[in-house]
């Protein structure tokens, strides 16, 4: 219940400083930015509220604490100096705004059932699903580090005794859930749900501001589960029979793959479950969207002199009265705030992201960076980036601080492409987004001069994704690929639109048998990628009531680390404690020098040594030493085990006598 009344508060918080700031179009556009807003303002709130008492028996009940008290005072404070009524949409207006809100809960069922298809808890056994159950080793294992742990300072479970450089914020609030009384499926999968609902209900306003088009936008937003791949051409020509189609769909585990023998194919990279590996990823473009509409916004008055616009006639063709010709400011309370003041809030909801997505900030900056260009508002522009720099500099400097050096050049060309050249990259690009390319040319041929530029600037991203490298892993410039993606396909919807209206010799037929003929091409592959996600079956771990978390939990200190195998994911994480050395693509990929860590792990596991031993446990402040079957056979880096030395010398507090976790031993260093 906790839980509820923190999200409930948490929203409130949002909508009631963001619509001090921010200019919305409907009530979908109000309260996911409310929502989105209020996650990320609570999150630091919460968290910063929690490191003030960090050597606490438990931190985040006083942030908790602090948050709900101080939140509270707040939303009465903020509404006591600010009490002024909201006008209403006309009744033509809120009628087509129930549509909206129709297809919103759609897409809130739709993501329920892939969260909880992926991420779940059953009997007490936690569920994860196969094809993202290597990337919630490290995510699940920081939200317990806060849930049952006490991991302030913060480090990275996988990885202790350095401070976390890795975005964790989302995976905290996550955690913080838990412990207000959720289960860690519900806590994850409730904000995973709310934020794509959220990204989903802010695609439909981007689409109503660029092209004044209720319709354009419920298609752009449906767009996004589809990604328009034509990995499907290869699927259907494998397949002998209509059966047989049937019969593969039905067991298929296994996502789209093109035959090019590209990276990632095999990962989901080009289907839905980037998003659900990555369950920060959809709140942090929806918290760029918030900015990238405000500025649309903006600029439309700056150019039409607050002007209404037009409504649209292929909208009212299509659904009579569907388009709003008062998109103004109905709901806005920005215009009674200082003319600079929007611009630095929206500074400060970037300059939050950092420890949320990095990636997308960065994203985001090259965008804001060429719409500051392109422009007018200049500037204003110039301001929200210098907030947004104040803000997270320092954050980026602590990320980085003591990080390994990157062995990898900032320019690079071809992504993931071998032996790249512009015709390949070209082709990757074709293959990769199909005829959504054909229905992206009609949007923008048929768009005005501010539509035109912003898509050049949101384009750029594709540029950056070929051409640079920000990370020692080079996939990672998929975000580049996604991010762009979700604002192309509300250029997609509006050429569709057109396409739709478009008349040829006083008939609209063939105009509509094309559009019927693209629409299956562009969602036909993402389709087929859902059933992955369908026909998944879940990896369960034991967790509620389990003996060796409930183990760890009771007699060990919330910030105990332990020496173990390095493992992906374990009922010691689980617990909340954290490893001194955990699955070593995930520690290294959160910046641990993996390699300067190898030979002290190699040492505690190997030497003969009590007293080297020792001085090796004290140093890194390592208070219980795990052995299983997979150190004892030297399955990863250790070859010779040396067991008998922590028999000898130390005291075995735990022994899986029923041989339920790989025979493991666990002694206590005093």
């Amino acid at each position: 219940m906790l839980a509820f009344i923190y999200l409930a508060i948490a929203v409130v918080l949002g909508d009631a400083i963001c619509r001090r700031f921010i200019t919305y179009v409907s009530q979908p556009h109000r309260w996911a930015t409310a929502f989105l807003g209020g996650l990320l303002i609570s999150s630091w709130w919460t968290y910063l509220s929690a490191l003030l008492f960090p050597r606490s028996a438990s931190p985040l009940f006083w942030g908790d604490i602090v948050f709900f008290a101080t939140a509270t005072a707040a939303i009465g404070l903020l509404r006591k100096r600010y009490q002024v009524e909201l006008s209403s949409p006309d009744a033509n207006a809120a009628r087509f705004e129930k549509w909206d809100w129709l297809v919103i809960g759609i897409f809130f069922i739709f993501s329920c059932w892939m969260m909880f298809a992926t991420f779940n808890m059953s009997g007490g056994m936690l569920q994860i699903g196969q094809h993202e159950y290597p990337d919630f080793g490290s995510t699940v294992s920081v939200m317990q580090s806060f849930a049952q742990g006490a991991n302030f300072p913060t480090e990275h479970p996988f990885f202790s005794h350095e401070l976390i450089r890795a975005y964790f914020l989302f995976y905290f609030q996550a955690g913080n859930l838990e412990y207000l009384g959720l289960n860690p499926a519900w806590s994850n999968n409730i904000l995973s749900i709310l934020s794509t609902t959220a990204l989903l209900a802010l695609v439909m306003t981007l689409g109503r501001v660029l092209f004044n088009s209720r319709i354009a936008g419920r298609i752009g937003a449906a767009l996004f589960f589809f990604q328009g791949s034509l990995s499907f051409v290869p699927f259907l020509r494998s397949q002998t029979s209509f059966s047989g189609l049937l019969q593969s769909l039905s067991t298929m585990t296994s996502f789209l793959n093109s035959g090019l023998g590209h990276r990632g194919e095999d990962w989901g990279i080009w289907s839905q479950n980037v998003y659900l590996t990555q369950r920060n990823f959809a709140s942090s473009i929806g918290l760029l969207l918030i900015v990238l509409i405000f500025l649309l916004i903006r600029y439309r008055r700056a150019e039409r002199s607050a002007e209404a616009l037009p409504s649209t006639a292929e909208d009212r063709a299509v659904m009579e009265g569907d388009t709003d010709p008062r998109m103004g400011s109905w709901l806005s309370l920005a215009n009674l705030r200082g003319p600079l003041s929007p611009f630095v809030f929206c500074g400060v909801l970037m300059g939050l992201m950092p420890m949320w997505n990095g990636a997308v900030l960065a994203d985001g900056l090259i965008i804001l960076g060429l719409m500051l260009a392109m422009f007018p508002l200049r500037r204003e522009v110039l301001v929200l980036l210098a907030v947004t720099a104040l803000l997270a500099v320092p954050q980026l400097i602590y990320l980085k601080t003591g990080a390994r050096p990157g062995n990898f050049s900032f320019f690079h060309w071809g992504y993931l492409l071998d032996d790249p050249s512009l015709a390949t990259v070209l082709y990757y690009l074709l293959f990769t987004f199909g005829f959504k390319w054909l229905l992206m040319g009609i949007g923008v041929a048929w768009s005005g001069n501010l539509e035109r530029r912003f898509f050049a600037a949101a384009s750029a991203l594709l540029v950056f994704a070929f051409c640079t490298q920000f990370t020692e892993e080079i996939l990672t410039n998929h975000k580049f690929f996604n991010i762009w993606l979700v604002i192309a396909n509300v250029y997609v919807a509006y050429g569709l639109v057109r396409l739709w209206q478009l008349r040829v010799w006083s008939t609209s037929i063939p105009a509509r048998a094309a559009a019927a003929l693209l629409v299956i091409t562009i969602t036909i592959a993402g389709t087929i990628d859902l059933m992955p996600i369908h026909n998944s079956r879940f990896i369960e771990m034991g967790y509620g009531g389990d003996k060796l978390v409930e183990w760890v939990k009771t007699n060990t200190d919330p910030r105990a680390v332990f020496l173990s195998d390095r493992y992906m994911n374990h009922q010691i994480l689980l617990a909340g404690r954290r490893l001194f050395y955990g699955q070593p693509y995930y520690a290294g990929e959160a910046g641990g020098d993996t390699a300067r860590r190898d030979p002290v792990y190699k040492t505690l596991f190997e030497s003969s040594d009590p007293a080297e031993v020792l001085r090796l446990l004290y140093q890194y402040n390592i208070k219980y030493v795990a052995i299983d079957d997979p150190i004892r056979n030297g399955r990863d880096l250790i070859t010779h085990p040396n067991e008998p030395l922590y028999r000898d010398h130390f005291k075995l507090v735990f022994e899986d006598a029923e041989s339920h976790y790989a025979n493991i031993r666990i002694y206590e260093i005093p």
